[in-house]
């Protein structure tokens, strides 16, 4: 298993400084977990499994591999990814940014599922959860005040979920397996306020 980790320790007002990462990658019997974590752009950011810090943001089974780049004040994600229980070799891959008082959450549990979040512009939240197996999804917030969750149960499902504007909150939820947009992508919301809710089942 491999971790690295880019921090700076610099001064307590510099970027770089502040910063938390709490990990666990198996449980002994796991192998070929790869994780790159960099905060050294960051101030008072957290890489973990809670709000609390205090259980971690974890990989489990085989061959998982993660990204995480956070910069600015207070990022913070919230890790796991799971494929212990499905006996495959393949894991899960995750790829994170997170921008100034980003809150991203992650939880990937089966095979060979596919994340990407990105969080820009300000005091914005994102959430990916994917349980089944072959699962690509792709969450991308921007503006201020905003939340996006894309939510996929099943196996073989691939969307993508965009959110921007203001004080805006949407979950996206895909229910059933070899779900996939016409168009390859996923909807695109933009407002200045409101929450919607879109359920897709099959």
């Amino acid at each position: 298993m491999t971790v690295v980790v880019a921090l700076s320790l610099t001064s307590m007002a510099a970027a770089g400084s502040g910063n938390v990462v709490y990990l666990e990658q198996g449980d002994g019997t796991s192998a070929g977990n790869e994780l790159f974590i960099d905060q050294s752009d960051a101030t008072n950011s957290l890489v973990a499994g809670a709000p609390d810090g205090l259980s971690p943001a974890s990989q489990y089974g085989t061959y998982n591999s993660g990204e995480i780049i956070l910069e600015g004040e207070g990022a913070t994600v919230y890790f796991s990814q799971n494929n212990a229980l499905t006996g495959s070799p393949l894991g899960n891959s995750a790829t994170i940014f997170g921008g100034e008082l980003a809150s991203i959450v992650l939880s990937q549990t089966g095979s060979r599922n596919t994340g990407e979040i990105s969080v820009t512009g300000t005091n914005n939240s994102a959430g990916l959860l994917q349980t089944g197996n072959g699962n690509d999804g792709n969450v991308d917030v921007s503006g201020s005040n905003n939340s996006g969750t894309l939510v996929q149960t099943g196996n073989q499902n691939s969307f993508s979920l965009s959110v921007a504007g203001d004080s805006t909150n949407v979950t996206y939820t895909q229910i059933g397996n070899g779900l996939s947009a016409v168009n390859g992508a996923g909807p695109t919301v933009i407002s200045n306020g409101g929450t919607v809710l879109i359920t897709q089942t099959r």
